[in-house]
């Protein structure tokens, strides 16, 4: 019988320390949590904020914990902030920045336009006849030179970064 009270008070013992343990982790979790956000708050109150004339935001939190700097550069340019009626801007302005128009980043649009084509056919030429059974070296050398020459003729009626330099 005395067996059967020490068993049964063990385990109203365990139970008790069981509640009495699951009381004091919820606590610990609350009084951690009111910590991190009051550190939030305090951190949060030492942000600062930077506009640049030309828009450019800056936003800085010092911390001298570290002789170190850490960024990241953020931008709302592209097709995804397209909305609908200017679908394909961000495509055509990349062209215009990097490629050209007929009118800005060539010196003659028309004699360049003949220079790519003749690029074109030449390196259809060159990729055929590579691809052949039983290629010759000395025609593939002859259209590869005759391609870098086309080529040439046609970066030299490049401007290049024409676009760029307009809108800087």
């Amino acid at each position: 019988m005395v067996e059967l009270f020490q068993g049964g008070l063990n385990m109203h013992v365990k139970r008790l320390t069981l509640r009495i343990l699951t009381v004091v982790l919820l606590a610990l979790a609350f009084v951690c949590s009111t910590l991190r956000a009051q550190t939030f708050d305090a951190i949060k109150k030492q942000v600062k904020v930077h506009t640049l004339a030309n828009g450019m935001k800056f936003i800085v939190l010092e911390r001298h914990d570290a002789p170190v700097v850490s960024f990241h550069t953020y931008a709302d340019v592209g097709s995804a902030q397209e909305v609908d009626g200017i679908t394909g801007i961000s495509h055509i302005l990349e062209h215009m920045a990097f490629k050209g128009t007929k009118t800005v980043g060539t010196k003659d649009y028309a004699a360049e336009s003949k220079l790519l084509d003749e690029m074109d056919q030449l390196y259809d030429k060159l990729v055929r006849e590579r691809n052949t059974v039983k290629p010759d070296t000395a025609k593939i050398k002859a259209l590869q030179e005759e391609f870098d020459k086309v080529g040439k003729a046609a970066q030299d009626l490049v401007v290049v970064q024409e676009y760029w330099d307009l809108i800087m």
